[in-house]
């Protein structure tokens, strides 16, 4: 979804959507806290936040592509415990603002904050793929073994995967 694309126009403003958002929003932190998996109540609130938008397209859209629409489904990230933590913090913190706005009835914010979540997700999925690229690069070029197949990203690849080894 393009981040000049994710203007809203309507705010989910009633209790139940409110609630519902709150709610996904509990459970990604919760997941993360036990090191779960955080995917599913990110996607949901990402999806929310599409009924809500008042484009019928940006839900049908996101129920069409799934989880995939969420970067780190689609690569695997190569990263320490603490790294991972902190990327996820981030992510964290960009749906805390993001909902921050909606619960004001601030629809510029909302805006803002959906652009702002949106272009750094692309920009952190692209460095991610740049990173994967400089791996293989000095896989193929260094002095180790070279695996039995080819190393490449996998973009049909499903939750938790994201690179593939090919024969």
């Amino acid at each position: 979804m393009a981040p000049k694309r994710s203007g809203m126009r309507n705010i989910p403003r009633t209790p139940n959507q409110l609630a519902e958002l709150r709610s996904l929003l509990d459970e990604f932190k919760q997941r993360l806290e036990v090191g779960g998996d955080a995917v599913d109540p990110d996607f949901k609130f990402h999806l929310g936040i599409a009924s809500a938008s008042g484009n019928r397209y940006f839900p049908d859209l996101l129920a069409h592509f799934g989880a995939t629409t969420i970067p780190r489904t689609r690569i695997a990230m190569v990263q320490s415990p603490g790294g991972q933590a902190a990327y996820l913090g981030i992510l964290c913190r960009e749906h805390e603002q993001i909902y921050n706005a909606i619960l004001r009835g601030d629809p510029e914010g909302v805006s803002m904050f959906m652009r702002t979540h949106l272009s750094s997700s692309r920009d952190r999925f692209q460095k991610a793929q740049e990173a994967l690229g400089s791996f293989e690069k000095e896989r193929s070029e260094g002095p180790y073994p070279q695996p039995a197949g080819n190393i490449s990203l996998d973009s049909s690849a499903g939750i938790g995967t994201g690179l593939r080894i090919t024969s």
